[in-house]
């Protein structure tokens, strides 16, 4: 069997090329696609993990935001947060929350 290398460039340059037609779909609708990221406590690992993230979507002309929340965040307040964002945001673009 034959090795193969896998290129985690390579792989992530694949990926987005295939969903730039669909935010080019998006964006003719006038929608303009947004990542909205929760990050809660002091993780180092989450925070690169988030900002590569949030640069990718900035090179691609879309929206990102970062909210820092406290460790001892209730999960009231937490619900409330994820309400409040998914509120903003209705009807004017098309996002998704991730929380870490």
């Amino acid at each position: 069997m034959k090795t193969k290398i896998l290129s985690g460039k390579e792989v992530s340059a694949s990926v987005y090329s295939d969903i730039k037609s669909r935010i080019d779909t998006l964006r003719s609708r006038e929608i303009t696609p947004n990542l909205s990221v929760l990050l809660i406590g002091n993780n180092p690992a989450s925070e690169v993990y988030v900002n590569s993230k949030s640069k990718r979507f900035s090179k691609l002309g879309l929206l990102s935001k970062t909210i820092k929340l406290p460790e001892d965040i209730s999960q009231d307040h937490l619900i409330s947060k994820i309400e409040e964002l998914n509120l903003e945001e209705k009807g004017q673009a098309t996002h998704e929350i991730y929380i870490y």
